[in-house]
């Protein structure tokens, strides 16, 4: 009796384990919204990866828009180029460079950018400095340009190096040819002003011609910025340390007892649904078996009952 128990006990907890397996698949290929993920929810809807960055090669570009030509290069371009523009041209040069530097070289580099710029003649004219970073606005001789380029790639690795020649010809014309109308009509004014008779004319000469001068200051003005703007290149400069390795951070999930509960749940019902496959599957063999099993133990109890008697 004790071997028969054992026997029950055996089946029905492979019959247990088989429907557990059965359920399992069934919901796996037929079910999407059930998960085994205590941590990630019940819902068994798969997270959609973060699209990863694409990295775009990058290159020298060189073209002319609007009477500015410009450069660009990256790490590993060559060096500098020069501009050649006819003679009597007047042409604003901007350059821009990126260095980067070891650790702890910042600052020292950029006083290095400022004195390369005092030593060709030119001046600083605003300079940041930070713990891992530096910017400097640095003023050179519009003929000392390339060789400030060329001088500043060698305080550093190169990261970014941009150049801009616009040609200014036309505005510096225009600017000069209204200061020479503005300087004529105020000279007329004056021969006006000399010959007025009444109070009323000279209040009215010496307004317009205030207005005049005004504006012959405003253009002067501009002309000089230009002048200086041409005779000065700027050089943008800014200087970095080589980015810091970020600390690794563990982060443990979170433990949800709402998500384990409706796992456990979902488990509990896969069992029970393998269990209905299972018995409602194998129906037939399980009516054979227990008519077979019966008629077996009364075929054994008939032989057994002789030999009790005697």
């Amino acid at each position: 009796m004790k071997l028969e128990k054992k026997l029950v006990l055996v089946v029905a907890l492979l019959f247990i384990i088989s429907a557990a397996i059965v359920g399992g698949i069934y919901m796996f290929f037929f079910s999407k919204t059930f998960t085994f993920s205590p941590f990630s929810g019940a819902t068994g809807e798969k997270e959609a990866a973060p699209a990863g960055m694409r990295l775009l090669p990058s290159a020298g570009v060189y073209g002319r828009k609007g009477g500015v030509v410009r450069a660009s290069s990256t790490s590993g371009a060559p060096s500098s180029p020069s501009y050649s523009f006819p003679a009597g041209r007047k042409v604003v040069m901007d350059g821009y460079v990126r260095l980067r530097v070891g650790e702890g070289e910042v600052e020292a580099i950029a006083e290095k950018a400022a004195q390369l710029a005092v030593s060709l003649g030119g001046y600083v004219g605003e300079m940041r400095v930070k713990e891992d970073s530096a910017y400097l606005l640095l003023r050179v001789p519009y003929d000392k340009f390339n060789e400030a380029l060329e001088e500043l790639r060698k305080l550093g690795t190169a990261v970014e190096v941009q150049t801009s020649a616009r040609d200014v010809t036309d505005q510096y014309v225009d600017l000069e040819a209204r200061l020479k109308v503005l300087r004529e009509e105020e000279q007329r004014l004056l021969q006006l002003l000399d010959r007025a008779e009444s109070v009323k004319e000279v209040l009215e000469v010496e307004d317009y011609l205030s207005r005049i001068r005004t504006e012959i200051e405003r253009y002067e003005a501009m002309l000089k910025n230009l002048e200086r703007s041409i005779q000065y290149s700027s050089i943008r400069v800014y200087v970095e340390a080589p980015p810091k390795e970020p600390k690794p951070i563990i982060v443990f999930p979170k433990f949800d007892p709402l998500p384990a509960f409706a796992t456990a749940l979902g488990l509990l019902y896969a069992v029970i649904y393998g269990l209905i496959i299972i018995t409602v599957g194998m129906s037939p063999l399980l009516l054979l078996g227990a008519a077979g099993y019966f008629a077996y133990t009364r075929v054994l109890k008939k032989k057994l009952q002789p030999t009790k008697k005697n």
